[in-house]
């Protein structure tokens, strides 16, 4: 009887030391991720009311191209929140002077395309405000870029193309439009 007990205990240690082997696994799992650290992106490195700003990275096998692709990606990233902001200005814009909506049509279809050659233009005009690169075990380089947009800046070419428009000047109410598009701009201040 005390040899079936001890036998019967043996194996209820044997299976609990079972299951708590398989948890002590699942546990190491857990303890084997890493959190990566991504480069460039503490607060100074987001968009905020005076930069547009994208971080954006390039992999290559050459340093340059690394950096360049990096530069290109963070320039279309600029231009998508560009896009974005100017296309909410022009529609609140055209919805607040009341336009009937064939003119409205109109007059936001005219600023797209007046939108899009400023921000092509300005995105030449985007600075690299900071960098960092790496290299890959595998020999690439990776190339972390900042790259930023003046909100200032861009807000007055808007404005000065807009003013040089003929078409769209002959109806531009100019501080309307300022007032708007400073409105957006503030509105990345209060997030």
């Amino acid at each position: 009887m005390r040899k079936t007990m001890l036998i019967a205990g043996s194996l209820a240690l044997l299976l609990l030391g079972a299951c708590s082997s398989s948890k002590k696994a699942a546990r190491v799992l857990k303890s084997d991720m890493v959190e990566v650290a991504l480069p460039l992106s503490g607060p100074q490195y987001r968009t905020d009311a005076e930069f547009y700003r994208a971080v954006q990275s390039g992999v290559s096998p050459e340093m340059a191209m690394a950096k360049k692709i990096a530069m290109q990606n963070a320039r279309q990233e600029i231009a998508a929140a560009v896009q974005t902001d100017l296309s909410s200005v022009t529609e609140n814009y055209a919805k607040s002077r009341q336009l009937p909506s064939e003119e409205q049509r109109s007059y936001e279809e005219r600023m797209t395309e007046l939108t899009y050659s400023i921000v092509k233009q300005t995105l030449t005009g985007a600075t690299l405000a900071d960098e960092k690169l790496f290299r890959e075990q595998n020999g690439d380089y990776r190339h972390f870029v900042c790259m930023e947009v003046n909100k200032e800046e861009l807000k007055n070419r808007v404005l000065d193309r807009m003013k040089r428009d003929e078409r769209l000047n002959s109806d531009f109410e100019y501080e309307q439009f300022k007032k708007i598009y400073e409105q957006k701009l503030a509105d990345y201040s209060a997030e």
